[in-house]
C-alpha cells in the first residue's frame, strides 16, 4: 500500500533559502515543488492540489500577496492554507497578509523547529 506525503508548494526566490526549505520540508515528511515566483506556482495549481503554500512576500513577476489573492479568487473551494515567509517587519506587510487571510505570518530567519511546529499544527487543524 502506498502512503503519499503531503503536497507543499514552496514559493521562494532566494535559491539557498529555497534549497533549504524544501530540504526540512522533505527531511519532516512532505512532497515539495519549488518555485522561484508566484506566477510558476499559480500556474501548476491548475494540475496539483497541495495542502499548504508556503510563500516569500517580495519576488519578482507575481509576489507573496498576489499569489494569495489569485490563489483565494480561483480555487475558493479548496481553501488551501497559506504561510508567509517573509524579512519585512513592517506592520503594514503584516496587516496586508492579514487581510488576505494569510493562515500564518513567519519572519526571516526562520526558527525552523518552531515553523515545522506551526506547519505541522496548521496541517491538522486544516484536516479536523
Amino acid at each position: 500500500m502506498k502512503i503519499d506525503k503531503p503536497l507543499i508548494f514552496l514559493v521562494e526566490d532566494s535559491d539557498p533559502y529555497r534549497i533549504l526549505l524544501q530540504r526540512v520540508l522533505e527531511e519532516n515528511g512532505f512532497s515539495v515543488l519549488a518555485f522561484r515566483n508566484g506566477a510558476e506556482a499559480f500556474e501548476q495549481l491548475y494540475n496539483q492540489k497541495p495542502e499548504a503554500i508556503i510563500s516569500d512576500l517580495q519576488m519578482p513577476r507575481m509576489d507573496g500577496f498576489e499569489l494569495r489573492q489569485a490563489t483565494t479568487e480561483a480555487f475558493p473551494e479548496r481553501n488551501i492554507p497559506f504561510i508567509c515567509i517573509t524579512s519585512n517587519t513592517d506592520a503594514l506587510s503584516r496587516e496586508r497578509a492579514d487581510s488576505l487571510g494569510v493562515d500564518d505570518f513567519h519572519l526571516k530567519p526562520l526558527d525552523l523547529n518552531g515553523f515545522m511546529n506551526d506547519l505541522t499544527l496548521l496541517l491538522s487543524k486544516n484536516v479536523a
